[in-house]
């Protein structure tokens, strides 16, 4: 049986610069049966001399738009797609060699999963590792039914997310009427509609980090991050309530045991302290009686 096809996806808005680092990268991916969309969102950049070189390429295909944003790039991705799988690569990102062919062999084997998702590298604009981030140390549920981690915060790029054409059609693309944070929306809303997700431990895609990332903007960024759950909460009011009872519930039991291991530590202090006590005590009597032996000696 042959695999079933994957399909990256690249939209792509002046960054031309790098995007050379994310085509080879899905080009050179280890899993055969896969195509690569690039998306030119209306680049005022050099992105046909960039993008030259494979045009001819039997593998990618090519479509322009006028500039209508990160979220109506990548859904005109999916509709160009014929992939089972797919994979949102931004232009100046890129991918490790195995990183489709661990991820579909996920989805295979458990095809109920909403998407699989994975760790991330974090680099600068020359490509350098930039510290030891882990999206595993920024969420307490990895799989399973991970909306609590998501409204707490647990954000992961797209580039790290590989999920089933299947589900996109029953839950839809991208909202369009985000300006950012539209990756995080859909990942909420896949999760609501009761998908599970599945997280692979290992560092499979790199993000890098330079002075054009929308990401810099933190004031826009916390906005439009409102603004994404904002719409998953009236969407879906008693799942959301569901997600917040469960994470009230946790903490209140890490409260409780926080507050046993503390009465216990001092509980154990107080008989330390007793037990020193007891040998001092023990020791100036032992060193009495050895005296007294001496003088009678």
């Amino acid at each position: 049986m042959s695999p079933p096809l994957a399909s990256i996806i690249i939209p792509c808005y002046n960054a031309t610069r790098f995007m050379r680092d994310a085509l080879d990268s899905a080009l050179a991916q280890d899993y055969a049966a896969l195509e690569i969309i690039v998306v030119n969102d209306g680049s005022t950049d050099d992105f046909e001399t960039g993008i030259a070189a494979y045009r001819d390429h039997p593998r990618v295909k090519i479509v322009s738009q006028e500039n209508r944003g990160l979220s109506a790039a990548r859904n005109r991705g999916i509709r160009e797609a014929h992939g089972e799988y797919l994979k949102f690569l931004d232009a100046d990102d890129w991918l490790a060699k195995d990183a489709l062919s661990k991820q579909v062999a996920v989805l295979q084997t458990q095809p109920a999963l909403g998407f699989v998702y994975c760790d991330v590298i974090h680099v600068d604009a020359a490509g350098k590792p930039l510290g030891d981030y882990s999206v595993a140390n920024a969420r307490r549920i990895l799989n399973g039914d991970i909306l609590p981690s998501l409204l707490v915060g647990g954000y992961f790029t797209p580039n790290t997310v590989l999920v089933p054409r299947r589900v996109l059609d029953h839950v839809g693309g991208f909202d369009e009427t985000l300006t950012a944070r539209e990756d995080y929306e859909l990942w909420l809303r896949i999760v609501c509609e009761g998908y599970p997700a599945y997280f692979v431990p290992e560092k499979l895609v790199y993000y890098r980090r330079h002075g054009s990332n929308m990401t810099n903007d933190a004031a826009w960024m916390a906005e439009t991050h409102l603004r994404a759950l904002d719409k998953i909460t009236t969407r879906y009011p008693h799942r959301v309530a569901a997600a917040l009872h469960e994470l009230i519930y946790e903490q209140q039991r890490v409260d409780r045991d926080s507050a046993w291991a503390r009465a216990t530590i001092a509980a154990q202090q107080q008989e330390l302290d007793a037990m020193k006590r007891a040998l001092n005590t023990r020791g100036v009597r032992a060193v009495r009686a050895l005296e007294k032996w001496r003088q009678h000696d």
